[in-house]
């Protein structure tokens, strides 16, 4: 059957542990910011916040181009969200999520703000996301063939991606945020739909350490993948394209002459 679905470009995640090598602060405002935080907060919070900057850099370093990237400084917004900016204009979109020895940002084009959110496997986590799903939604996720432990983890990192994609955090009417139906759709990787929001979509991916989601809002004809991994970034962080695809009729109305080919697993 031929395939239906094209697909574009949509964003880059990067994700980082405590042996990848950090990335200095770029630009004024950013070193100050990182030395006001080092001051005010414990060791083990400022190292997470130093990691997910580093994750930030690395995205956006596959994400933009060199000359505006190198320039960009990523800062904390009025609530606290992160901000991708370049002399006061923002230059893409980015999302930080950070746990106990790990960090993910995802960069994307400014107008699609996507939302990413990590947990570990094995460090007990588990126990409050299996605590903070319902059975219903946790039957939900296990129907894809996953075990509850990692179902729950599924649950708790989509929700939270899809928050931060709204811009509301988890702070929302109850059900919102409740997932409609699982499907896995390559190795470790499973895309999600929620069942009061027709336009927003999460892909979660299950690697050997960490469970990352990443939620975004498109059409709710489209699929939303993960790429195969690229390669190591520079500071030894694991980069994956986030993919887009949407209907081959709905691509032929466009005038552009079709996205790069791309392979996603």
């Amino acid at each position: 059957m031929p395939d239906r679905y094209g697909p574009a470009l949509a964003g880059v995640l990067v994700v980082t542990d405590d042996r990848t090598a950090g990335t200095p602060p770029r630009g004024a405002r950013e070193r100050a910011e990182s030395e006001e935080l080092r001051a005010r907060m414990s060791p083990d919070r400022y190292e997470s916040y130093r990691m997910g900057r580093t994750s930030a850099h690395e995205a956006l370093a596959l994400w933009l181009p060199q000359a505006v990237h190198l320039r960009a400084e990523v800062l904390r917004g009025p609530l606290g969200q992160p901000l991708a900016t370049l002399d006061d204009a923002d230059v893409a979109e980015v999302s930080i999520a950070h746990c106990p020895g790990w960090a993910a940002a995802v960069a994307s084009e400014r107008g699609r703000p996507l939302g990413v959110d990590l947990e570990p496997r094995w460090s007990g986590s588990e126990g409050p996301a299996m605590r903070a799903a319902s059975p219903g939604q946790l039957a939900v996720a296990e129907r894809a063939g996953l075990v509850p432990r990692t179902a729950a983890l599924l649950l708790w990192t989509v929700r939270e991606a899809a928050g931060k994609a709204l811009r509301t955090g988890l702070v929302v009417a109850p059900g919102v945020l409740d997932v409609e139906a699982v499907e896995q759709v390559g190795r470790d990787t499973f895309e999600v739909r929620f069942s009061s929001l027709p336009a927003m979509t999460g892909v979660t991916r299950v690697l050997d350490d960490v469970v990352v989601s990443l939620a975004t809002l498109c059409r709710r004809t489209a699929r939303l993948r993960l790429t195969n991994e690229w390669r190591t970034t520079s500071t030894a962080g694991r980069a994956w394209g986030l993919v887009v695809r949407e209907p081959v009729d709905a691509l032929e109305e466009q005038a552009d002459s079709g996205p790069r080919e791309l392979e996603w697993s």
